[in-house]
């Protein structure tokens, strides 16, 4: 179920987004009725151990059959296919990418291929494995990275520049996303850009998502809403307007928005009728960091 909060702000010190707990404006918490009550009486360190661990499991069982959500005309394609306009269509030649959340690599791969520079995290560490396999076998080793998230890797990107950060469906699992915008901030050249997709609470799509997962136990005998165990291990979705605020505030300004669709849609119509706000449940953006 989700709970409303209010929350403050935290600044980025250094340390792994994952693993703080505080975030910015007004969010949607994922909570799940089972044990919900526990959490409340787990220290924060417990808390965080534990939320860490259920993401990482999800994305590592998830890592087997990622890749191939992408290699048919899917929402999955669609969303990459965005991404890449987006990108392309003011990128310099040899540009920086970081790709937090990289998954298997399939949004940022065909950067390689054009000939930019790809360093890519995750939490899950088989995706990691399967992000640098691929990136190997086909000859970027020298224009690639691939590394696990954690508080080393964290400090290691502090000391990089970047001319592109694409995050793409990441944040609403993260702990602390107001922490995780900052460092994005932080680590991109004056006039860098941000690509972000986030899920959109006011989405018709996502609304039902909500509510199929919280009567599961009755709908689990109609449909397969073990779909929906990404809500287990969400912990937000967002108004878009606010979170292009919040942004704003941070030193981003937008440049480009498109909504896209998370369900297994079929084709070019499904895909424009994705784009009508209140319908598409993730809202795709770029945003340039401010000189």
């Amino acid at each position: 179920m989700y709970k409303k909060i209010e929350t403050g702000r935290e600044s980025y010190k250094g340390t792994n987004p994952y693993t703080l707990m505080q975030s910015r404006g007004e969010t949607y918490e994922t909570v799940n009725a089972s044990t919900g009550p526990q959490r409340k009486n787990m220290s924060s360190e417990e808390q965080t151990s534990r939320i860490e661990s259920q993401v990482a499991e999800f994305w590592d069982r998830e890592s087997s059959s990622w890749g191939d959500k992408y290699g048919v005309k899917s929402s999955y394609f669609f969303r990459c296919q965005t991404i890449h306009k987006f990108f392309t269509e003011v990128a310099d030649e040899g540009s920086r990418v970081l790709d937090y959340g990289c998954g298997a690599g399939d949004i940022t791969f065909p950067l390689l291929q054009l000939g930019h520079q790809v360093v890519g995290v995750d939490i899950a560490e088989k995706m990691v494995e399967k992000s640098a396999l691929r990136a190997r076998q086909s000859g970027f080793e020298d224009t690639s990275e691939y590394l696990h998230i954690n508080d080393d890797t964290m400090k290691h990107l502090r000391n990089r520049e970047f001319d592109f950060v694409v995050c793409s469906s990441v944040i609403e699992y993260v702990l602390d996303d107001s922490a995780l915008l900052d460092f994005f901030y932080s680590i991109l050249r004056p006039g860098g850009r941000l690509i972000i997709s986030v899920p959109d609470v006011k989405s018709l799509f996502c609304q039902l998502d909500r509510f199929l997962h919280r009567h599961s136990d009755f709908f689990g005998r109609i449909i397969p809403v073990e779909k929906l165990a990404y809500l287990d291990i969400q912990q937000r979705q967002y108004k878009i307007g606010n979170f292009v605020s919040q942004l704003s505030e941070l030193g981003f300004e937008r440049e480009k928005r498109k909504y896209n669709s998370i369900t297994k849609q079929r084709g070019i119509l499904m895909e424009k009728i994705s784009n009508v706000p209140g319908l598409g449940m993730l809202c795709i953006m770029r945003f340039k960091k401010r000189s």
